[in-house]
Parts: C-alpha cells; sequence; structure tokens
C-alpha cells in the first residue's frame, strides 16, 4: 500500500507526504498555488492569480456597515476562473453540516488530496481577529484524532486547529460571501503541457476582459458604474466626525493595501503575472509563440501592459494612503475630497488603458485561440 501521509514533527500530527506550503500574499492565489503545486503543477502565487483571471474594479456605496465605501480590486470568482481556464475538473460544494464537511475533508485526506476550503479569518484562532471576513480561502493537509493542519496564506508555519474551530470557521457566512461548509472538490490534474499552458492564457486574457467591463457582480457595482459611485461617494464633509468614520477610513486603506492583496487592490500580484509572461516563464516552457501571431508585436503590448498596470497600483495606494490620513486626521476632509477625486480620475484612465491593452492583445491571438461571441465583440468594443 502506498503511504500518503506523514507525521510532521513541527505540528505533530499527520500531513500528505510531500507536501510543501508557499508563503503568498493572497489567500485564493497562494491556496491555488499550494494545491496544484502538489499536484505536479510548477506555478507561482502570481501565476494563479492572472490564470484566475484575478483583477476586478468593484465597488460597494456607504451604508451603516461601511461608512466610506468599499473599493475591490479582486474579482469573487478568482478560484473557479482559475480551475477553469486550466482545465480542471472541480466541484464547489457547500454541505449541510459540518459533520457532512468534516467527513468529505478525511476522505480526501486518506486519498493523499489536499482541501481547499472557503471560511471566516474570525473563526481561525492564529488570527485573533475580532473581525469577520467569511471570503478567506486555505488548505487542510492533514488531520489526526480530529485535529486539522492548515496552510494559510502568510504564515510560514503550518497552523492546527480543533475541528470545533474549523466548525466555527466553515459555518460563518454572509451575503457578500455567501456559502457555509464550502470546499472545493478538484480532480486530478491534468498533464500541464504547451498547448494547455497557451490555452489557460488565451482563455485568462478572455475572461480578465469580461471580469473588468463586463461583469454580472450583482453584490457590488462594478466597472465604469464603480468608478462613477466612487468618485460621488468621495464628499466626506456631510458625514458625522465619529468612531464609525475613522474606522471606514481605516478599513478602507486596508482593503487596498493590506489585508492580502499584495498592495495596490491585487494590482501588485497581477503585475508579477504580466512580468512573468513577458519573460515567457509563467510555466516551465514557453507558450508565447503558440498564442500570438506576431510574438514582437505581443511583447509591446504586454510592456504597455506592464506599465499601465503598475500605475493604476501607484494610484491605488496614493488613494489608500489618503483614507488612512482621513481616518488619523492628518488631512482635512476638504483636502481629502481634493485629493482622492484627482487620484481616482487619473486611476480611472489607467484602469481602462488596462482592459484596452488587454483586448488589444486578444485581437493578436492566432486563430486557433480566437473566441467568437460576447468577450469577443466587447474587444471589438473596447478598442474601437
Amino acid at each position: 500500500m502506498v503511504q500518503l501521509r506523514q507525521v510532521n514533527e513541527q505540528t505533530n500530527t499527520e500531513i500528505l507526504l510531500g507536501f510543501q506550503h508557499t508563503v503568498g500574499r493572497h489567500c485564493g492565489s497562494t491556496s491555488l498555488q499550494d494545491v496544484v503545486n502538489y499536484g505536479g503543477w510548477p506555478l507561482s502565487e502570481a501565476a494563479c492569480f492572472g490564470l484566475a483571471s484575478g483583477m476586478a474594479h468593484y465597488y460597494k456605496s456607504a451604508s451603516a456597515e461601511i461608512p466610506l465605501g468599499i473599493f475591490m480590486g479582486r474579482c469573487r470568482d478568482l478560484e473557479n476562473n482559475f480551475l477553469k481556464n486550466c482545465e480542471i475538473d472541480f466541484e464547489r460544494i457547500e454541505f449541510k453540516t459540518f459533520t457532512d464537511l468534516e467527513a468529505h475533508i478525511q476522505q480526501k485526506i486518506q486519498a493523499g488530496v489536499p482541501v481547499l476550503l472557503q471560511g471566516d479569518v474570525a473563526g481561525l484562532p492564529y488570527y485573533k481577529s475580532p473581525m469577520h471576513f467569511p471570503g478567506h480561502k486555505f488548505v487542510v493537509c492533514g488531520y489526526n484524532d480530529r485535529k486539522y493542519t492548515i496552510a494559510d496564506t502568510a504564515f510560514a508555519e503550518l497552523q492546527v486547529v480543533s475541528a470545533q474551530d474549523l466548525d466555527k470557521c466553515t459555518a460563518y457566512s454572509n451575503a457578500m460571501w455567501a456559502g457555509a461548509y464550502t470546499a472545493y472538490d478538484l480532480g486530478t490534474l491534468p498533464e500541464l503541457t504547451v498547448d494547455l499552458g497557451a490555452k489557460a492564457v488565451s482563455r485568462a486574457i478572455y475572461q480578465q476582459i469580461r471580469e473588468l467591463s463586463s461583469s454580472g457582480e450583482a453584490f457590488f457595482l462594478s466597472w465604469h458604474r464603480a468608478h462613477e459611485a466612487w468618485l460621488s461617494s468621495s464628499d466626506f464633509t456631510s458625514q458625522a466626525d465619529d468612531k464609525d468614520f475613522a474606522l471606514g477610513g481605516r478599513f478602507f486603506y486596508q482593503v487596498i493595501e493590506k489585508r492580502g492583496t499584495g498592495g495596490g487592490a491585487f494590482r501588485g500580484i497581477y503585475l508579477d503575472f504580466v512580468n512573468e509572461l513577458v519573460n515567457d516563464r509563467v510555466f516551465p516552457f514557453p507558450v508565447l509563440q503558440k498564442i500570438f501571431s506576431s510574438q514582437g508585436r505581443a511583447l509591446e503590448l504586454l510592456a504597455d501592459l506592464q506599465r499601465s498596470v503598475r500605475l493604476s497600483r501607484e494610484r491605488l495606494s496614493k488613494i489608500a494612503d489618503f483614507y488612512k490620513m482621513l481616518a488619523f486626521r492628518k488631512i482635512t476632509r476638504g483636502d481629502a475630497k481634493t485629493q482622492i477625486r484627482r487620484q481616482l480620475k487619473n486611476l480611472w484612465h489607467f484602469e481602462r488603458s488596462t482592459n484596452d491593452i488587454l483586448c488589444l492583445l486578444a485581437t493578436e491571438f492566432v486563430p486557433d485561440f480566437q473566441i467568437s461571441g460576447e468577450i469577443f465583440k466587447i474587444t471589438q468594443r473596447r478598442i474601437l
């Protein structure tokens, strides 16, 4: 019988034989990296994020829960996008009870398969967080006597939680991240070939265009509607000067610059993916020549994409800093309004430029990778 698990000296629990956790910047892309690396695909976190068409331009207007509104730079279907773009069979399962989820986890670990879960940060004791965030992703890589070993984003060490803690973590959900007791059930990874890699990149670019410019997002406003709502919500002079206002400013800053975004609302991670594309190092073999009719033109456009994403990242970081200064009263509300609106107008220029360049890249695909229908119409509309 093949040995599938080993005792980890650090955690004193059994984990999958050969499982390695790589510290990352964002929970979703780090978890995907851990899972596919274990399955034999040597991808970076940035590659996982880019192949997942991970960027978004979402905004949620101010409410009692979020006094200054919130900007979200990551699409909500990141994990689904990655698995679909890379032709990996999967099912996103919402179990009815923790008993059902626990049985699934144990069955998978016994079969030598890590389990990608969604849960609430506040339910994981090693975060020591009073704030709920139920969209968090992490990987269970072992268990022993109802104690579960977890690989989690920025923690270099594997974490161990009790079944009670895992129940608390996975049971919590809200409208933004609906779905308690949620697991991603992955099939065996297909053979990583040049053809599959080329198709994954082309699909990721098409899907990224959709995520930015034609998102069907219901919880947030997206794209130009998000920009317009954010711009109109940046007059802070009529809001009460209270604790909620200060917390709202801090939260806005954190969601852009901290909280697993990699800086600049995930633009930093996507920029690293573009850098890998420029050097044709997304996969352990080159794919650009197979994708593009003119590799020279593709490299020109990718260089333009590097610049545009970098400038978006810089503008988003500046905007976040103004919200932080606003929260700590280091800038007047009038000055914050002026500065944020100026940066928002610059941001929108570079966000639109990013999508235009992606559309131009799509028109450079060789015929085998061109997709007719909705997305092709989007690319045509964006570059006219």
